[in-house]
């Protein structure tokens, strides 16, 4: 079921997932790297 679904994702549609895919998970490190170094600056958290 799945399979059959996958393979009717054209080459763009699936190139332009696995990008957004790649954003969302920098973008999501770069979030929690920023929040980090706040604490971490702050004095709110120590390592």
């Amino acid at each position: 079921m799945f399979v059959e679904k996958f393979e009717s994702i054209s080459r763009e549609k699936e190139l332009s997932l696995r990008m957004h895919l790649i954003v969302d998970f920098v973008s999501g490190m770069t979030d929690q790297f920023s929040m980090e170094m706040y604490q971490l600056l702050k004095g709110i958290k120590v390592k």
